[in-house]
């Protein structure tokens, strides 16, 4: 508690130059890494030809020499700017130990100097962090791939067999030894950063010093720093309990008043931008000031590597005033453009479409008729189905790559014939009321939904299938269901083969994860996880004309999130609740639905 207490009094001594550090230093690492790291993924990707990469793409990319370079340099980019505001901190820490002043700017310049040793500490401490990780990574996969009976995941991830319980905690064993090796490790070179700012030495020896020198007492050394982040979370979760509480008296208080509802959340989201803004960057500030004490008590007093001294930090110049005045001013305006971006996007505009997943999988088995014809009687605007082909080249209703998850049988489909599949019950799994439900075809779907109801009709790819997007082209064709579908799939080249023979279907990606800008692929829509469906992606995706269809989305909070931002599709498991909520938002006007959106925002 004594090392916290004399870095706090160290930093009342310098906390105007801290803050505007800050301040300079979030400009200039927006300047610098977002701009490199977007130009540098989107140069590799494009001599791939392709303006982005999703799902299972990116770990291809990712182990292509093209993908390893861009994790190379993203990493060390990354980490040397992480460490240059951590320096900053740390030049700022050490000048009021000495009782001299250096100011924000002067410590951006000298940050600047030492960015290549900076650099070379990164990617040092990276290697080394490789070492551990990379055999910890291979053994994760070694167990995976050991899975007896390789079956699908989906399998593992819904039934939880015994073998899937022991290779989950032998991964987490794998997971907790490997973090407690990296912990011990960051711990043990705690003091490299302090070296390399008060000698200007270079990352080996500053590594090798900081190893010495915490020898046998490094948990000791840590434990201030320990202590001061664990306090510093609490502090947050508080604090952010004490806005929230704010915020909802406030909101009370205007409520039946539209405009001052939007004037109150416009202040209280840029106050709380700019606040927790300042708030985080205390935090960083202080645990470096920790450090710089800890240095002082183990070297003695800290090294000025040639830098001289300057006036004291008593005198503090009125232009530093004027800059962070200026400073906090532009960060205001910033917040408040960012808001008001963000609250433009509100729409009241209820026409969004709901698109029950896999069926009504919630009342009736999975991509069977009896879940499309739930859907139907759920209020469904479209049943998204998963279909993939048999091996005698039929095309079924079916989302796994084999038959374990629900009746227990382990061959693959793609291993069945048609009449093979037709023979199982695939519905008593699910109840009695299913028993000897049989495996559907894409054509049995399509008579099911007639024009009752429209079908999200996913491409599934749990094997190679050259022909599948063929086959799925030929019987919307000749069932004359064209107009009535939408495609889907993970695999964006399947999605463009399916085009080139049925361009009057529109067509949409499937997204869980992605690298580079995905609303440039070429497709009608995106079909995403409702957790990359921010209001960032949202507004990209607008500028590029793409509609957009989250899944899953299962509760009305979470609905009316998406609804309010404008999604045009809502993919759940529980299509009647959402409705349901379709019909009691189009009921209200539209001024007590903005007013509605505007409560509902400051949950995002």
């Amino acid at each position: 508690m004594n090392l916290i207490r004399l870095a706090l009094r160290d930093l009342r001594r310098a906390l105007r130059p801290v803050l505007l550090f800050a301040l300079v230093w979030a400009v200039a690492q927006t300047v610098i890494l977002s701009p490199f790291v977007s130009w540098a993924l989107g140069y590799l990707l494009r001599r791939g030809g392709q303006p982005a990469i999703s799902n299972q793409d990116i770990a291809g990319f990712l182990m292509s020499p093209a993908g390893v370079l861009f994790l190379l340099l993203t990493a060390v980019t990354s980490a040397a700017l992480q460490l240059g505001q951590l320096s900053g901190y740390q030049l700022l820490a050490q000048s009021a130990q000495r009782r001299v002043r250096l100011g924000p700017i002067a410590a951006l310049r000298r940050v600047m100097r030492k960015l290549p040793r900076l650099a070379g500490l990164a990617a040092a401490i990276l290697v080394r962090v490789a070492v551990v990780l990379v055999p910890a990574a291979g053994l994760l996969a070694l167990l995976y791939l050991r899975l007896p009976g390789g079956h699908d995941i989906n399998y593992y991830l819904a039934t939880e067999p015994p073998e899937w319980r022991r290779t989950r905690m032998l991964a987490l064993l794998i997971l907790v030894l490997a973090a407690v090796v990296v912990a011990y490790l960051l711990l043990r070179w705690m003091l490299a950063l302090p070296h390399l700012v008060a000698t200007g030495g270079g990352a080996s020896v500053c590594l090798r010093r900081s190893w010495q020198q915490t020898a046998g007492r490094g948990f000791r050394l840590a434990t201030p720093l320990l202590l001061w982040w664990a306090t510093w979370a609490l502090a947050s979760v508080l604090f952010t309990a004490v806005v929230g509480a704010v915020v909802g008296a406030l909101l009370d208080f205007n409520a039946g008043r539209l405009e001052r509802t939007a004037v109150v959340l416009l202040l209280l989201e840029t106050t709380a931008l700019v606040v927790g803004t300042a708030l985080n960057a205390l935090g960083l500030a202080v645990s470096q000031f920790v450090v710089a004490r800890t240095y002082h008590a183990v070297c003695g007093s800290p090294e000025t590597a040639g830098d001289a001294p300057e006036d004291t930090l008593a005198e503090t110049p009125l232009a530093w005033r004027r800059c962070l005045a200026g400073g906090l001013v532009v960060a205001l305006l910033v917040s408040m453009v960012t808001t008001i971006r963000q609250l433009r996007l509100i729409d009241t505009d209820v026409t969004v479409h709901i698109t029950a997943h896999r069926g009504s999988s919630r009342l009736a088995p999975e991509n069977s008729l009896s879940a499309v014809r739930q859907a139907i009687a759920d209020g469904a605007d479209f049943a998204e189905i998963d279909v993939q082909s048999t091996r005698d080249g039929q095309v079924v209703l079916w989302h796994d790559g084999d038959l374990m998850r629900t009746i227990r049988d382990p061959r693959a489909i793609g291993d069945c014939t048609l009449a093979d599949l037709q023979t199982l019950d695939v519905g008593s799994y699910f109840g009695p009321a299913f028993a000897n439900e049989r495996m559907a075809t894409l054509e049995e779907a399509i008579a099911s939904a007639g024009d009752r109801i429209r079908l999200n009709v996913e491409l599934k790819y749990n094997r190679p299938d050259p022909e599948l997007a063929a086959r799925v082209a030929e019987v919307l064709r000749r069932k004359n269901f064209l107009h009535r579908c939408v495609v889907t799939s993970l695999d964006s080249a399947a999605l463009q083969r399916f085009r080139e023979l049925a361009g009057a279907v529109p067509v949409g990606l499937t997204v869980g994860a992605s690298m580079g800008d995905v609303t440039r692929v070429p497709v009608d829509f995106l079909s995403v996880n409702s957790r990359v469906a921010t209001p960032a992606f949202f507004n990209l995706a607008r500028r590029h004309g793409k509609t957009l269809h989250i899944w899953t989305v299962n509760d009305r909070e979470a609905a009316l999130r998406f609804i309010n931002l404008g999604a045009d599709h809502l993919i759940t498991d529980e299509p009647a609740l959402l409705a349901e909520l379709r019909r009691e938002l189009r009921e209200l006007d539209e001024v007590e639905r903005l007013a509605l959106a505007l409560r509902q925002r400051l949950a995002w």
